[in-house]
């Protein structure tokens, strides 16, 4: 499935707290919208009790959200994924184009333009 490009040079620069404030909220959206948000406060709970990523430190450790929604949903957390990133990209107004970069990397990559 292909990824989002991750984002050109900005002039925009935010904290990095912010930038999480807008994945976890992404992630939020997506899970509860599609499953329920029961569902998306145990995913959160598993998240930090299971693999030690509380929710203030997930813009530091998006490999293992998207790996945990993986080992959950299976196939379905590719989309999940997929559907996060495509939010986040939009709540910090970028362009949602697909290409071969991962996932993953489109996060940390987004989050080394933008964040101070």
């Amino acid at each position: 499935m292909p990824a989002p490009v991750c984002p050109p040079s900005r002039s925009l620069r935010l904290p990095l707290s912010k930038f999480n404030a807008a994945l976890v909220e992404s992630v939020e959206e997506t899970v509860g919208g599609v499953l329920g948000e029961k569902v998306a406060e145990a995913f959160f709970s598993y998240l930090a009790n299971s693999k030690g990523v509380r929710e203030d430190q997930l813009a530091s450790r998006p490999d293992i959200c998207f790996s945990t929604l993986e080992e959950i949903f299976g196939v379905t957390g590719k989309t999940l994924e997929k559907r996060i990133v495509g939010k986040l990209y939009l709540k910090l107004g970028l362009e949602f184009v697909t290409s071969n970069t991962s996932l993953v990397d489109c996060v940390y990559k987004a989050a080394k333009e933008l964040v101070e």
